[in-house]
C-alpha cells in the first residue's frame, strides 16, 4: 500500500545511504587502477563529445536541485590520445562534485577550450568555495573540507583525487581557483592529439600526442 510520511522519510534515508555506499565502493575500486596505471590501448577521444555525454548524464541530477548545468564546447577540434572511460570518469567526478556542493538554484558550467596545443576542461560552480587553508590538500585521498557549509554534504574524499590521477596519467594537469562565498573552478589541461603524415606515405595518417613529439 501507500507509504505514510514517516515511511517515506525512512525510504529517502535508505536511498541516500545506498547511493553514498555505491559511490564509495566504486571509488575504492578505482584506486588500484590509478596506482597500477592504464593497461588498455589508447584511442583518439573527442573531448567535446565526451563532455556532452557527461552533461546529459548529470542533467537530471542538476534539475532535481533546481540547478542550471550548461555546456560550452570548444570551437575547434578537441581530440586527445587517451583512455575514454577514464577521461569520462575524471569529468564525471568534477561535475558530480560541483553539483553536490552547489546549493539549490545554483549554476554549474562545463566549458572546453582548445588552444596552445592543449584542451582545457573547466568545471565552475556557484558553491560555497574552499577556504585557502584547505586548498593545498583538496586533491589528497579521503580529504574533505570540514566546516559549516559542508557538514551536511555526503562524500568520501576520493572523487577529486581520482580525477587528478587520471588527468596526470594523460600528461595533463589539474588546477583550482576558489574563494569562500564565490564558488570554485577546476581546470584540467590535456595535450591535444596531432595528425601527422608517415614519411613515405601520402594517405596514411596517424594520431600522435603533443606530449610525445620533440
Amino acid at each position: 500500500g501507500p507509504l505514510n510520511e514517516k515511511q517515506s522519510e525512512f525510504m529517502r534515508h535508505i536511498c541516500s545511504a545506498s547511493g553514498n555506499m555505491n559511490e564509495l565502493v566504486h571509488n575504492l575500486l578505482e584506486l588500484p587502477k590509478m596506482d597500477i596505471g592504464p593497461i588498455a590501448k589508447q584511442e583518439t577521444v573527442d573531448m567535446n563529445d565526451l563532455a556532452a555525454e557527461v552533461k546529459d548524464e548529470f542533467q537530471p541530477k542538476a534539475e532535481a536541485k533546481g540547478q542550471v548545468l550548461q555546456l560550452r564546447k570548444a570551437g575547434d577540434q578537441a581530440k586527445v590520445q587517451g583512455y575514454p572511460l577514464q577521461l569520462q570518469q575524471a569529468i564525471r567526478n568534477l561535475v558530480d562534485n560541483a553539483i553536490k556542493y552547489t546549493p539549490e538554484g545554483g549554476l554549474i558550467t562545463l566549458s572546453l577550450e582548445a588552444r596552445n596545443h592543449q584542451v582545457s576542461i573547466k568545471v565552475q560552480d556557484s558553491g560555497p568555495g574552499i577556504p585557502p587553508e584547505d586548498l593545498p590538500f583538496i586533491f589528497d585521498r579521503f580529504y574533505r573540507v570540514d566546516n559549516a557549509d559542508t557538514k551536511n554534504i555526503e562524500g568520501n574524499g576520493l572523487g577529486l583525487a581520482i580525477a587528478k590521477s587520471i588527468i596526470e596519467q594523460h600528461g595533463g594537469e589539474v588546477s583550482i581557483l576558489s574563494e569562500p562565498g564565490k564558488g570554485s573552478s577546476f581546470t584540467c589541461t590535456i595535450p591535444l592529439a596531432r595528425v601527422t603524415e608517415h614519411p613515405n606515405a601520402d594517405t596514411n595518417l596517424s594520431i600522435q600526442s603533443n606530449s610525445d613529439l620533440p
